[in-house]
């Protein structure tokens, strides 16, 4: 069982999640962009 607090009842299932993480991840550490940078990029509007 998940701990609540992380729960934010979000639909998007973990395998996606991950997907996400990943290609995050990989701007960051292997092309070099900033993470402000990045985390302005996957904000959502």
């Amino acid at each position: 069982m998940k701990d609540p607090e992380l729960m934010d009842g979000r639909k998007i299932p973990d395998e996606v999640m991950e997907h996400f993480r990943r290609r995050t991840v990989h701007a960051i550490r292997v092309q070099g962009h900033s993470p402000e940078i990045v985390a302005q990029a996957c904000r959502p509007d």
